[in-house]
């Protein structure tokens, strides 16, 4: 049968709402898990150790399958919400219970690295101190609100003290980029067509971007990396778009600037188009706008960046080598008679023409953007019989076309949209707004195109989410509007989300520093002010608090020794003989009382809180005890 107490229920309570929060990382299996056990406790049953050891080789397999790795943070998290339920239904001991309680308060503490809200932080500081009260009504000892309160008052003002010397370092998690799912909207620096019939939607943030003004939806293109290599209809990177060109030409301060957050691991920086300048740490990188962004390392990520663009539609980069012409037009063996027929069908003489009569015949043919578009095996089967795809297809049967002409052409991975928050001038980019569009060279310069614009032009104004949310919803979720209404109401609140958490992540050793100098002090004399701070503190606490206790002790003293007196009547005992414990002691050991030994021991326990000072607050139960047994 299985065992319930306090801290069960508590956990019980809070385990599911931690979950709701990690919604977006969480897995299918780890859900599974989780209702397996959920199940258990409803039926009261102990889960045996067969279906335990089964449970983890489950899970293990199942990150494996789902990541091919085993060391990440999200991996990590995923088998914290598999692994801590296991211990609802194994309450044996004290041992059981304090594995639980500290196992919560590690899920609660690892879920601020994923969850960075107010209400979240709010829900820790408020799940932590029911943890604190179960645990200790468990042990028959209950917390106080007013002495967890007088707890929370010490400790707080040390934790700032800590936060102040110690400022944040880098992070220590060795990242790897976490791709969408198969079947996801989202980035990837790869277009693989043949593997994907249908995107669901993906509203997991990338990354935030801080810009001085709103820009207009038709430009806010974020530039990831290029694609330049392709086998006739999908399309993949190789080691040149992997290249950061460095021009050596910084022109920090010019352009539109934007101070970049990254929420989720990519293996790309992601800026504007056309970014010229990336600056991180505090040192400008001039980087050629023709290629692609920075490339992530694994070992040493950058999460917080400023980029520079200029967002024209063209730039004039050196011209192209005889080795860039022959990989930017390169093509494998086409099936047979594919070149001739699309040289016949758009000729022209100039490739703006060209794009011209390609952008009339996808408007006369009917062409569809979709995200459920089915299977599409290669170019002619997208070009001639189903004409209905998302950005990707239409990215490569373009960059196809154009090739096929010889224009030096590649593919370009990133996002196009945005969320603008007018309260904190954020943009806030989610895998939804990922986008793949063309770059085509011609007049010694780099041109984009983008071939969604022509056939969903509500897609580049409304950018990916607005155009899920305003397009999409409204066909299968009309309820969904109604939502909507309270946008303005939910980007007010985002903004004290965001000024928090900027105030705590962003406090690095230059923050340390200019924190130092307002208050006129260099970093050794700011050290060495923070200690005599502690002290001080230390005795305000202490000058606080001693009162209390001594007024607290002397109130249990009375109380105690006036129950213990009055119900020691009842027995015979002589109240003139007052409160001397070895008189009552001797008084117990000759009653006839049959409760002489519980009482006896009883005593005893209320002698040690008076005068060893230990345990105060069980006073009132130890009462309730001495009254039963009367």
């Amino acid at each position: 049968m299985l065992k319930t107490n306090s801290l069960l229920k508590v956990s019980l309570l809070i385990y599911p709402l931690i979950a709701w929060f990690l919604k977006d990382i969480l897995i299918y299996s780890t859900l599974m898990a989780n209702v397996c056990v959920y199940l258990f406790i409803w039926l009261k049953k102990p889960l045996g150790s067969f279906i335990k050891n089964g449970l983890l080789i489950f899970m293990g397999a199942s990150i494996w399958f789902y990541y091919g790795r085993w060391i990440d943070p999200e991996i990590g998290v995923n088998f914290l919400l598999a692994v801590i339920p296991l211990k609802f239904v194994e309450q044996n001991n004290e041992r059981d219970k304090l594995i639980l309680f500290f196992g919560m308060i590690l899920l609660l503490g690892v879920g601020m690295l994923f969850e960075k809200s107010l209400f979240y932080f709010a829900f820790v500081l408020i799940s932590l101190g029911f943890l604190f009260w179960a645990l200790y009504k468990d042990k028959k000892s209950p917390l106080k609100l007013k002495s967890l309160f007088s707890y929370f008052l010490l400790t707080a003002p040390l934790t700032v003290i800590l936060f102040l010397v110690f400022p944040r370092a880098l992070s220590p998690f060795f990242y790897r980029p976490t791709p969408p799912s198969q079947g996801e909207v989202g980035y990837t620096t790869d277009v693989r067509l043949n593997e994907i019939e249908q995107l669901s939607f993906n509203s997991r943030v990338v990354f935030q971007a801080e810009l001085s003004q709103e820009i207009n939806p038709e430009q806010l293109y974020w530039r990831g990396n290029t694609i330049s290599t392709t086998d006739g209809w999908n399309w993949s990177s190789d080691y040149r778009d992997r290249i950061m060109a460095l021009t050596g030409k910084l022109r920090a301060g010019k352009g539109v600037k934007q101070i970049i957050k990254s929420v989720t691991t990519e293996d790309f920086m992601f800026a504007l188009d056309r970014p010229h300048t990336l600056m991180w740490n505090n040192l400008p990188y001039s980087v050629d706008a023709v290629n692609s962004t920075r490339p992530q390392d694994r070992y040493s990520r950058i999460s917080n960046y400023i980029a520079f663009s200029s967002l024209e539609n063209e730039y004039e980069p050196d011209r192209l080598s005889t080795l860039d012409l022959k990989v930017f037009t390169g093509l494998p063996r086409l099936k047979r008679g594919l070149k001739e027929r699309i040289l016949r069908q758009f000729k022209s003489e100039t490739p703006e023409l060209l794009i011209q009569k390609i952008r009339k015949h996808f408007g006369k043919e009917g062409f569809t953007y979709s995200l459920s578009p089915g299977r599409v095996d290669n170019f002619d089967d997208f070009f001639l019989n189903k004409k209905i795809g998302f950005c990707s297809h239409f990215a490569s049967s373009l960059g196809i076309i154009l090739r096929i002409h010889g224009i030096p052409t590649r593919l370009v991975s990133g996002f196009l949209g945005g969320d603008y928050n007018p309260y904190t001038s954020i943009y806030k980019v989610t895998q939804n707004d990922a986008h793949v569009w063309v770059e085509a060279y011609f007049n010694n310069k780099w041109s984009r195109i983008d071939p969604v614009a022509w056939v969903a032009p509500d897609r580049v104004t409304l950018g990916g989410g607005g155009y899920v949310e305003q397009v999409l919803d409204l066909k299968d979720r009309p309820w969904m509007s109604y939502f909507r209404q309270f946008k303005s109401t939910q980007q007010w609140i985002e903004q004290w989300n965001v000024k928090f958490y900027n105030m705590i992540e962003n406090y690095d050793r230059t923050s340390q520093m200019d924190l130092a100098s307002s208050f006129e002090l260099d970093l050794k004399q700011f050290y060495s002010t923070l200690p005599l701070v502690i002290l001080l503190i230390g005795l305000v606490s202490y000058l606080w608090q001693r009162p209390f206790w001594r007024a607290k002790k002397k109130n249990i003293f009375e109380k105690g020794s006036k129950t213990l007196v009055n119900g020691l009547i009842k027995l015979g005992y002589e109240k003139e003989m007052g409160l001397n414990f070895e008189m009552i002691y001797a008084f117990l050991k000759q009653s006839e009382s049959k409760n002489k030994e519980e009482l006896t021991y009883l005593i005893n326990e209320f002698e040690i809180m008076v005068f060893r000072d230990e345990n105060y607050e069980s006073l009132t139960e130890w009462i309730k005890k001495f009254n039963k047994l009367i």
